[in-house]
């Protein structure tokens, strides 16, 4: 199998600011360097990846996202996937859509899919892997940081996790009365800036190690 070289990896620039972020190289990590959050434009893209295969949460129990972005063309590009593991995910992807219109038992079955989750692991390398769970976290968006594992992770206080929820139902709020022009992608690049502001120097280098580089849009 050829040496595990992602897509990722191979852009320069987001290459340096994802070591420099995980290694601690970067005490506070400068968002003006960094376009996923000093533009608004690109900010409002840059959320939830592979939006068009859909984002069910744990809807679908706690295994389908990682086989559907595993058997996901694009995800496999980004992946650098050798011929041969995109040949052995397509037996993976026939199961996978052999019970599409079952996917929502998922919800309370958490062993649903099971079997493909780890088929999928055992065709990929662990780089590959950890890449997919970093796109799962990408696409949680802003929201991610109202989850209690990410709070876990991130030692985030009440206090953190109050602040950063009041912005983000006040943005809900707004939207609420439609947005006039580009409002809506400032008002939501307002609200990234805010939680990443909130976050301690390690807490943001732990964030970025949990993301990745952002996909790009």
């Amino acid at each position: 199998m050829r040496q595990f070289a992602p897509r990722f990896l191979r852009h320069g620039v987001s290459r340096v600011l994802f070591l420099a972020f995980v290694t601690g190289g970067v005490g506070s990590p400068s968002f003006a360097d960094d376009e996923a959050y000093s533009n608004p434009n690109f900010t409002w893209q840059r959320d939830r990846p592979y939006g068009v295969i859909g984002f069910p949460g744990d809807d679908f129990g706690p295994h389908w996202e990682f086989v559907r972005l595993a058997t996901h063309p694009p995800v496999q590009e980004e992946l650098d996937l050798a011929p041969e593991q995109i040949e052995e995910l397509r037996a993976v992807e026939r199961d996978l859509f052999a019970v599409d219109g079952a996917w929502s038992q998922g919800r309370k079955n958490p062993k649903f899919l099971k079997r493909e989750y780890e088929a999928a692991r055992r065709i990929l390398t662990e780089e590959q892997s950890l890449r997919i769970e970093q796109i799962k976290v990408q696409r949680r968006g802003v929201q991610a940081f109202l989850h209690a594992d990410m709070q876990e992770t991130l030692h985030l206080t009440p206090d953190q996790v109050e602040s950063i929820q009041t912005v983000w139902k006040k943005h809900l709020a707004k939207s609420e009365h439609g947005w006039k022009g580009d409002e809506g992608r400032r008002s939501y690049h307002q609200v990234w800036r805010h939680a990443l502001e909130t976050l301690t120097d390690s807490q943001r280098r732990k964030y970025f190690e949990l993301t990745g580089p952002v996909i790009q849009p």
